[in-house]
């Protein structure tokens, strides 16, 4: 029914148009005017190309206009390029003759348009001669209209009348529908200050403007002229309306005063008022906003002076409530962090030549410094919002929702409107600045919220979730925003609010992104061409040195390698956030070398930082044996290597893969004697192996050397159990044991040879 009005109103419309056509209207109207001919609008078009010419013969032009016929409607011919007529023409490119001659000679209507008259576009355009003479040539004013300038008048778009359903009418939709101003507004929009005066002066005679809007000649009022200025960023028309009516500028309209208006435009405009008098105190009405929280928004224009504005505005009275909330429940701090990576909005400069993403590096160098101001003016960066969120905590939460949108925790959903949540590009240098600076004044690094999250858990799911180019890109600032936090206190050894996820389950988590069998969008097959392949392959090689960094990083930095539990389990079936249990379990998802060749490297880095692969990280129940007529319970061991055995046992394709292989020699050389062999006989019996016959070679044949595709794991299962290690590897293994397994912070003290601590760091990958 919302089509039913302007159906009637064309209707009319039509109805009228013919009815004027009758006789006696004629007698009364005269002829109504012919539809223009062919000759006609070649001349038209002949005269809107030379209207926007660099250099326009007036002479001709009007010569040309003398040449139409005046019985015609040749007004209604339009430029195809803009939909603009020859009057809208010749005032966009400010020929005034030719305007004159238009209106006076011609006789042409100035107010007969329903987009973009000519007085708006005098006005638009600055030029308040035309403008002037507009006037005076009975111009209106005071007339709200449509205006497409200084885009072209020509359709956006396509939509359904009230006939439209029936599959009979489809109705353009113009940008003018929506976008409606007076001559004055267009003129403050583009802060034209004389063009301001010109139409000010014309009802210089008429009663002034009043607090009334309807009683206004201009159409508005005087505070509404002085707010549109303030929302315009229009520093001269402000200016000069504030001395002009000054008893407007702690007024409120619409819920705001002229100040939170024009805070987001920054310090010039903000300087001005507040020099004129304006209150710095003032709330919004309704959420009760104060300027730093107006000038935080998302929604507004303007932010390319961030920091500067702030620095002013906290030395006008308003740093003695820089923590203040809104009825939201905001502090201007909470507001300010979430611009940290917000790549959205119509932010322009204030000459608006400067393309968004231009200012984007300028904007984000401003929110960091403007965070460190806020806190050094005292504000307080534990203090929760109406979530529950400190500001570290809300820029985590927000940054998560960035690239999980569909997270159901209610901590993460509510972090941020949904309306700029798609508008977030991680930045990790800024995210680890802002996030230095937040803990440097003393924000809570192991920060609780009510799901349970802590910074640390934020950063672990950012990785998971957000993109594989984006995170390796910035690999060296991903790294720096963990070490920040692990140097200021963040705690690593940590548990869900389930009690079930540990930094070892994320972590796991987070490798599974390198396995193609856990990505099926992607694939390495070739379907999706060549290079897309290649570079999947790229990306993936990348993550998986980047994980291996944060999982160093993390052990450096106190993250327990080897967590145990008390619980019994089913053999094989426990060791949930075990470190090397959690990555041994990837070798049932990996499906090529280079994957295991991955798993390897981060075992390795686990192996170095203390983890113990003699250690049974859980008790296992017995299981049932039986030897010839007996039939008896067996407890077995559930060392780390037991998992990789019963993971890599079934995948026949891979077994003669050396990254495979390599992973298995890895424990081999880290193990001490008793455990290794325990564990290589459990795992024999429950492969059912048997003795090897003797193989020329392979005794001699060191177990390095098989691991190149030769043989298969079972053969090298057999192989390990039945060879002894060499002495130098038993002696690797001694010392081992005698530094505690923390090989990365002890070995490079040891009094060796290079080549000798690069054995003990490195015995595989």
């Amino acid at each position: 029914m919302s089509d039913l009005a302007p159906l009637l109103v064309s209707y009319t419309h039509s109805l009228l148009w013919y009815l004027r056509r009758t006789w006696p209207f004629t007698l009364v109207y005269g002829a109504p005017l012919a539809e223009p001919s062919i000759n006609t609008q070649k001349t038209m078009q002949k005269i809107l190309g030379l209207l926007k010419t660099s250099q326009t013969n007036v002479e001709e032009v009007v010569k040309l206009l003398q040449t139409l016929p005046r019985e015609e409607k040749w007004l209604c011919v339009v430029d195809s390029a803009t939909g603009f007529d020859i009057l809208q023409t010749a005032v966009i490119h400010r020929h005034c003759e030719i305007v004159d001659h238009l209106v006076s000679s011609l006789n042409c209507n100035v107010d007969c348009y329903r987009c973009s008259p000519p007085v708006h576009l005098a006005a638009y355009q600055g030029d308040a001669k035309l403008l002037d003479r507009l006037l005076r040539f009975g111009a209106k004013s005071n007339k709200r209209r449509g205006m497409c300038y200084p885009e072209p008048h020509l359709a956006i778009r396509l939509e359904s009348g009230l006939l439209g359903y029936l599959g009979f009418q489809q109705k353009a939709v113009y940008l003018c529908a929506s976008h409606r101003l007076s001559p004055v507004q267009c003129a403050i929009q583009r802060d034209n200050l004389e063009c301001v005066k010109t139409l000010l002066r014309h009802h210089e005679s008429l009663e002034p403007p009043s607090a009334v809007p309807s009683t206004h000649p201009l159409g508005v009022s005087a505070l509404s002229l002085l707010v549109f200025a303030c929302r315009e960023g229009a520093s001269s028309c402000i200016q000069y309306l504030v001395g002009r009516y000054p008893d407007c500028i702690n007024s409120y309209m619409n819920g705001d005063t002229p100040l939170l208006a024009a805070v987001p435009w920054g310090e010039e405009c903000v300087h001005i008022l507040l020099e004129s008098g304006a209150d710095a105190h003032l709330r919004s009405e309704g959420i009760q906003e104060t300027a730093l929280h107006r000038l935080y928004r998302q929604n507004i224009d303007g932010l390319f002076t961030i920091y500067d504005t702030t620095k002013y505005l906290l030395t006008t009275g308003l740093e003695q409530e820089i923590n203040v909330y809104t009825h939201l429940g905001e502090t201007p701090l909470h507001m300010l962090v979430s611009h940290v990576s917000y790549t959205g909005g119509n932010y322009v400069d204030p000459q608006r030549r400067i393309p968004r993403p231009q200012l984007q590096e300028s904007y984000q160098k401003q929110v960091v410094a403007a965070v460190r101001l806020l806190l050094e003016f005292n504000a307080d960066p534990n203090l929760l919002n109406s979530p529950g969120l400190t500001c570290l905590s809300r820029l985590l939460h927000i940054g998560l929702k960035a690239v999980n949108p569909e997270d159901p925790c209610p901590c993460v959903s509510s972090s941020q409107p949904n309306m700029f949540i798609q508008d977030y590009r991680h930045n990790y240098s800024i995210l680890a600045d802002v996030i230095n600076i937040l803990l440097e004044f003393a924000s809570k690094p192991n920060f609780t919220c009510t799901a349970g999250h802590t910074p640390l858990i934020l950063m672990l799911q950012l990785i998971l979730y957000d993109s594989l180019a984006n995170i390796c890109s910035q690999r060296q600032a991903v790294l720096r925003c963990f070490t920040v936090l692990l140097e200021s206190g963040a705690q690593p050894n940590f548990t869900d609010a389930t009690g079930k996820a540990s930094a070892y389950s994320l972590i796991s988590a987070i490798c599974k992104r390198c396995l193609v069998s856990q990505n099926p969008d992607v694939s390495d097959n070739g379907d999706d061409g060549e290079e897309n392949s290649k570079e999947h392959k790229n990306l993936r090689d990348a993550f998986a040195a980047v994980i291996n960094d944060i999982l160093d990083i993390m052990l450096k930095h106190g993250l327990h390698p080897n967590l145990v539990s008390t619980k019994v389990a089913q053999h094989l079936w426990g060791g949930h956030g075990n470190g090397l249990i959690e990555l041994v379990r990837l070798a049932g998802m990996a499906s090529t070398n280079r994957e295991f060749e991955h798993i390897g490297v981060w075992l390795q880095t686990m192996l170095q930082w203390g983890a113990d692969p003699d250690l049974e990280p859980y008790p296992s129940e017995p299981i049932i044996c039986h030897c010839q007529s007996s039939i008896f319970l067996k407890k077995l061991g559930t060392q780390p290597i037991c998992h990789y055995v019963h993971e890599i046992k079934d995948k026949e394709r891979l077994l003669r893969e050396p990254a495979v292989q390599r992973v298995l020699l890895l424990f081999y050389s880290s193990m001490s004697h008793a455990e290794l062999q325990a564990s290589l006989a459990a795992a024999r019996s429950s492969l059912h192996l048997q003795p090897s016959p003797h193989t020329p070679g392979l005794p001699q044949t060191s177990l390095a050397l098989l691991c190149d595709g030769s043989v298969d794991v079972l053969t090298l299962i057999n192989a390990m159990g039945e060879n002894p290690r060499s002495l130098k590897e038993l002696a690797r293994v001694a010392i081992y044991v005698a530094l505690d397994r923390k090989l990365a912070a002890k070995v490079q003290h040891l009094p060796l040879p290079l080549v000798v601590k690069k054995y003990l760091l490195e015995p595989i990958f």
